[in-house]
């Protein structure tokens, strides 16, 4: 199970949303769904009806195995703000609204929204501000642990090329480098959960990084298409990412060519 943002561009939020429902619970509207169908041999293969699929298929036709499905289907559940409730920050003597928050989230302060028009979202401001929480941890981070940031081994690397195909032993060693031990067990407990190859960058870059993420969901809807950084699977595992440098200007991009009266809203999608 997985929880990710999705920016939402315009009004109508159901509505856009509708065509990427799951029907886990069999309740997606019909009009997006086909019959999926996995034969006694072969790949699974999609009709618009039960009847089509048994014609097609004859005897190769698993009754056991074939259901409605959304073939196009992104989200089981949704809800406005929820786990990112007022991640947007407004300008001064501007509106905007809050959905419903997430289990354990923080109250919303004055000033933030879920929903508002372009021109009344400070996206400067939050750039500033995560710049200016990025540069407090990055030099917490590197009073720690900063001297071995240079010869430290990435998971990636770790996994893949000193220790290919025995996990095991790329898990035992990775963990053991002493930058991954000094961050679990410091003193400030936000440290525990850094990843020092997210440190291995000069302050400035790690930075303007931060700036440009401040603004970025996992997944935008417009006009009825869907973009995302990558495929979302279950507990987080994202596959077929893009590039978090090339999403992040896609995504600016983006922004720049709305107009001022365009709504925005955060939605917390789950699958």
């Amino acid at each position: 199970m997985s929880h990710f943002t999705v920016l939402v561009i315009g009004d109508g939020i159901k509505r856009q949303l509708a065509p990427f429902q799951e029907n886990n619970m069999g309740d997606c509207p019909k009009e997006f769904l086909k019959f999926s169908a996995y034969p006694k041999e072969g790949e699974r293969q999609f009709f618009d009806s039960e009847e089509e699929a048994k014609t097609v298929l004859g005897e190769n036709f698993d009754p056991e195995d074939s259901f409605w499905v959304n073939p196009n289907a992104k989200w089981d559940w949704f809800q406005i703000g929820g786990r990112w409730t007022g991640i947007f920050k407004l300008k001064p003597d501007t509106v905007g609204t809050l959905g419903k928050p997430g289990l354990m989230t923080p109250v919303v302060p004055n000033g933030f929204a879920d929903s508002a028009l372009k021109k009344d979202i400070d996206f400067e401001g939050m750039r500033t501000a995560a710049g200016d929480a990025a540069a407090k941890l990055w030099d917490k981070v590197n009073a720690l642990i900063g001297d071995l940031l240079p010869t430290f081994i990435s998971w990636d690397k770790m996994r893949n090329e000193i220790h290919e195909g025995n996990i095991d032993a790329a898990r035992k060693a990775y963990h053991a480098q002493e930058a991954v031990v000094k961050l679990s067990v410091a003193e400030d407990k936000d440290l525990r959960w850094c990843n020092p190859s997210d440190f291995n960058y000069t302050r400035e870059v790690y930075v303007q990084r931060a700036k440009d993420a401040a603004v970025e969901t996992f997944a935008v809807l417009k006009d009825g298409k869907w973009y995302e950084r990558g495929h979302m699977g279950w507990w987080g595992c994202v596959s077929n990412e893009k590039d978090e440098d090339k999403w992040n200007h896609e995504f600016s991009a983006l922004l720049d060519s709305l107009s001022d009266d365009t709504l925005l809203t955060i939605v917390d999608c789950h699958i």
